[in-house]
């Protein structure tokens, strides 16, 4: 018994029934999973109804055959995920209103989706329709009862969506219930008694709706994706361009460097010039005092001739001399200073010179300044835009990564719901041919022992290649030691269970 069938079960019993004094009759009570039996109280007189023996069955009854009990002997009367199973559930339900009480009700909890679950055959599911569809066909065989309330609830951990109808036996003679079991529970598609529409109206089931839903977030997903991968290739083209800039910022300073080198090697040779200029100035200076050294001596001469005869014809020969030595000094200084005039004719050669290369070095100075300030305004500037060019590139990756990570999610599901119903379209399959063999046993096997026609069908079984009873006990030897059918056992628990029929 799934969740929302033992949860919803036990919350009508609450509402309809005094459960302290009541009696109680069950269909399909034999105990998986948990039993609504466990709900009944000391004073409850509580009668469980199954087509075999088991744990919680009082008697046993086969599908389309009368109940064992009394005409209007029960309160409340119900059937929790069996009418799915049963062959002629609306044999069945004329025996629950039979059965019932006048004043007492019937509770049917039935699913309304989900996986085929052969106990011993899945043959049925309902929808909203259906409470109405059972209380007319009740009504026209006798059995006067009012729909009271049904819905379609909500699924809560498991798959199920179960259907659920409460039907009243005899005429309603004043307003029932106090409170309706949908106002407990999550619930769609509800019809009630005095209610002429459909309240939370719903024509898709769940599992379209989810299939939907999922459908819708793949589509986004994929949406997204998609806008992710263009936006990474834009920052992708915008970090080559940045890339771009920088190669010919770079190649630019290369260029700069290059023209502040040679402008260095130029300076360096104006110095040299500079330095032999000083060097002939410094020579040409020490000729100037030579001269003026000279003529001071001829001015002291011509003073001391004037004052002494005597030596006027010394000072005359020296005076000779001295106009000798002097028209060679002249001489010097007309030479030194032709020599003098073409130094200082190459020196104003080499100021221009110097000048112009001083222009040139200022100005290929204030360009590598600009170079310097625009390399460092802007390579920050592209450096912190590439940073968040990458950071906004890592976060699209990782949301690309996570985008892809819910798909291998969804994936996941599908493939396992595929997986899911290939193996029980293999245990339909098998089940068919295990029914189809036991179909065709001989009449007369029927008046064999028990144990003599269990053994002849475990032969077949086992010849059949379908079951291998000792098989399954040696491998599962709690079936065996709990007293178990090793068929029976594998139907209705073995297969849920995970456990192979085949060795």
């Amino acid at each position: 018994m799934h969740d929302t069938a033992f949860q919803i079960g036990a919350l009508a019993m609450d509402i309809y029934v005094d459960l302290a004094k009541a009696s109680v009759l069950e269909i399909g009570s034999q105990a998986f999973n948990g039993s609504l039996r466990s709900r009944a109280l000391p004073g409850t007189h509580y009668v469980g109804i199954d087509m075999e023996e088991g744990d919680g069955v009082d008697l046993v009854v086969q599908p389309a055959h009368p109940f064992p009990v009394e005409d209007g002997s029960f309160d409340f009367v119900f059937a929790t995920s069996v009418f799915e199973h049963d062959p002629s559930f609306w044999v069945t339900f004329l025996e629950m209103c039979r059965a019932t009480k006048d004043g007492g009700f019937i509770y049917i909890n039935v699913p309304s989706n989900g996986v085929v679950h052969g106990y011993p055959e899945d043959n049925w599911r309902f929808y909203p329709g259906a409470g109405k569809a059972l209380a007319r066909w009740a009504n026209s065989q006798g059995h006067h009862v009012t729909l009271i309330e049904s819905f379609v609830a909500e699924r809560q951990n498991d798959i199920w969506n179960d259907f659920v109808a409460v039907f009243r036996k005899g005429r309603i003679t004043k307003l029932q219930p106090a409170t309706f079991l949908h106002e407990h529970v999550p619930s769609f598609n509800v019809i009630t008694w005095r209610a002429e529409t459909i309240m939370r109206p719903r024509d898709e089931t769940e599992d379209r709706i989810l299939l939907v839903q999922a459908s819708e977030k793949v589509a986004e997903a994929e949406g997204r994706v998609s806008e992710l991968r263009s936006t990474v290739e834009d920052k992708t083209r915008e970090i080559d361009e940045l890339g771009a800039t920088i190669q010919g910022l770079r190649e630019q300073e290369t260029a700069s460097t290059t023209r502040i080198a040679d402008l260095e090697q130029k300076l360096a040779e104006f110095d040299a010039v500079r330095a032999a200029l000083a060097s002939r100035d410094s020579e040409l200076l020490q000729r100037q005092e030579e001269i003026q050294q000279t003529r001071d001596e001829l001015i002291r001469a011509k003073r001391a001739f004037s004052d002494s005869e005597t030596d006027a014809e010394r000072l005359r020969s020296r005076l000779a001399r001295v106009d000798d030595e002097l028209s060679a000094t002249l001489k010097l200084m007309d030479q030194t200073e032709a020599r003098l005039k073409g130094q200082n004719e190459q020196l104003e050669g080499l100021r221009e010179s110097y000048d112009q290369l001083r222009n040139e070095m200022l100005t290929y100075q204030a360009e590598a300044a600009s170079y310097r300030s625009r390399w460092d305004h802007e390579v920050p500037a592209l450096n912190d835009r590439l940073h968040r060019a990458e950071s906004r590139a890592e976060v699209a990756e990782g949301a690309m990564d996570e985008r892809f990570r819910e798909l291998g999610i969804l994936t996941g599901l599908l493939r396992e719901h595929e997986a899911r119903l290939a193996e029980l379209q293999e245990y339909v399959e098998w089940n068919d041919q295990v029914r189809t063999l036991l179909a065709h046993q001989p009449a007369w096997w029927s008046l064999m022992p028990a144990s003599w026609r269990a053994e002849r069908i475990n032969r077949d079984l086992r010849a059949a290649n379908l079951f291998d009873h000792r098989a399954y006990y040696d491998k599962y030897p709690d079936v065996e030691a709990a007293g178990l059918d090793a068929l029976e056992h594998y139907c209705r628990h073995g297969i849920n269970e995970g456990r192979t029929r085949t060795f």
